[in-house]
């Protein structure tokens, strides 16, 4: 009823001739009779049956994650410390290689948590 009273507010002014308590009786009920007498919401399916697979597909989950790595090669510079730093699952990670390695350009192989750290500065072969 709380929703039918907007509604009937609404198509009364749309009546013909003049609204009063007495005229507005009547259409009031002709237009309340198909909202009491509508069918009945559908019946969901059983969970069986075809109709309900169509509608209600399997929830999404999440996949196997076991054989992913996270693999990558990054270059960089050891700081003046003899420290590099590395972003791992969203922690920064310091690594101490030494002060008598300090300014050296590495590259650096990571394979999940096992990181390789190589010396990158070209082999000074000069013949003098």
């Amino acid at each position: 009823m709380e929703r039918f009273q907007p509604t009937l507010k609404k198509w009364l002014p749309r009546q013909p001739g003049p609204c009063d308590p007495g005229r507005a009786a009547a259409p009031a009920r002709r237009l309340r009779q198909p909202l009491q007498h509508r069918p009945a919401a559908p019946v969901p399916a059983p969970p069986g049956h075809p109709r309900h697979r169509l509608r209600c597909p399997p929830k999404a989950v999440p996949g196997d994650r076991t054989a992913d790595a996270h693999h990558r090669v990054r270059t960089d510079r050891i700081d003046a410390n003899g420290k590099l730093t590395l972003r791992l699952g969203g922690k920064l990670h310091h690594i101490g290689t030494g002060r008598t390695h300090a300014r050296t350009p590495v590259l650096m192989v990571i394979q999940d948590l096992h990181i390789r750290i190589i010396n990158a500065a070209p082999a000074n072969n000069s013949a003098t």
